[in-house]
Order: structure tokens, then sequence, then C-alpha cells
């Protein structure tokens, strides 16, 4: 099937450094929630700069959606969100991403809730949200991803953690061990985690000292 040309038909920020793709689809694909592929620009500078990024969509769709986040000191991102319908993706491969093995809680960190996007979407839509909750660390709210669409899968059980909102009435947060303490109830159960390398470690860290088991932990 690979390498295939996926084609923009729609694109969107839905945060000042966040955008949304729709493209097409390639006839008979079938993808695991938490799947990514490797994708490139179909442009003759950026064809071999390869680079995974997570599909966001469901199967039941027609088309594909990917969601990506531009960096400051990122000119291979700084082109991917100036990119628009008409625009073309190659693809080059698969990448499995984090794989579901029950219920339990989601931490993320920045652009990393993006893997985990198409596995809520399937959860939510199989009616199967039970026991599941999600702690999603950003600078500001302006930076939350779908922050309506967690709120409605979720409810009370997404929780936002803001570490650099300085507005009289709100604390900066840091998602520390003492954080953890204070917002999970049980360590005896599944943990995901995504995020930058140092989120990622540092998280399972502080849960493996605070009790959850390390096969419980998928990262």
């Amino acid at each position: 099937m690979f390498p295939a040309e996926l084609s923009i038909l729609a694109s969107e920020f839905i945060t000042p450094d966040t955008k949304r793709f729709i493209t097409t689809k390639p006839k008979g694909f079938v993808f695991q929630p938490g799947q990514a592929l490797l994708l490139s620009i179909d442009l003759p500078e950026y064809r071999d700069i390869v680079r995974p990024y997570s599909i966001t969509s469901l199967n039941n769709v027609d088309y594909l959606e990917f969601i990506i986040k531009s960096y400051p000191d990122g000119t291979f991102t700084k082109k991917v969100t100036s990119l628009n319908a008409g625009d073309k993706f190659l693809v080059h491969g698969e990448v499995s991403g984090i794989k579901f093995r029950g219920p339990g809680i989601f931490i993320a960190a920045g652009s990393g809730i993006t893997g985990f996007i198409s596995i809520i979407r399937a959860l939510y839509a199989s009616k199967n949200m039970r026991n599941v909750g999600l702690l999603y660390s950003v600078q500001t709210p302006q930076d939350v991803i779908l922050g309506a669409e967690f709120k409605e899968i979720f409810g009370n059980n997404f929780v936002p953690v803001f570490t650099k909102y300085k507005v009289i009435g709100f604390s900066e947060a840091r998602m520390d061990k003492k954080y953890l303490v204070d917002t999970i109830g049980s360590f005896d159960q599944l943990f995901y985690i995504a995020g930058p390398t140092s989120f990622v470690q540092d998280i399972s860290k502080y849960l493996i000292e605070l009790g959850a088991e390390s096969e419980h932990i998928i990262i």
C-alpha cells in the first residue's frame, strides 16, 4: 500500500500553533487506534524528511485526520502547518504506537495527546469509558487540544493541568509526585503516558514509587 499520497482536503488551526488536517484515505486501509503513519511533504526539498504522526480519526470514516503542532525551532513542523487544502503528504510506512490494554488513566503532555486521540474516540464510540480518565499537562488553556471534546467524553475525569497560567484565581501546577498523590485514587491500575521524553520518564518513575507495577505503565 505504501508509499502513497494523501491529499489534504481541509485544514484549520485548533490552537495558535496546532493544526488539524483532513486527508484522503487509501482504499481498504484499516488501522489500529493509536497507530501512526510516517509522513513527508510532497515538495522536492521535503520528500526525504520523514516524521511519525498519529492518526486521530476513526476507521469508520472515509478520511484520515492528523493533528500536528508547530514548534518554534522546528523548520519541518512550521512547513507542515503552512500546508492547506490541495497540498499532499507522502506516506512511507506505519508505526504501531500505543495499544490499549484496558481501562486506566491516560497521562499526556502537550502534543503527546495526539497518540491517545483515536484510542479515546474509539472507546467513547463503543461506550466503553468506565474507569478511564485523562490528566493533560499544557502551559495555558489556549494550548489544550480538543478540550471541549475531552470534557464531553470524560466529564469530571478530564483534568487539565496548566503549568504557565499566571491569572488571578488560578495557580500554576506541575504534574509531580505530590500532584499524582493528590489526584489519583489508586495506583493499582493501568497508566498510559505520552509526551516529551523527560515527562514520560519522570511520570513513570513517580508512578512506580507510588506503587504502580512497571508492567502496568504503557509509554
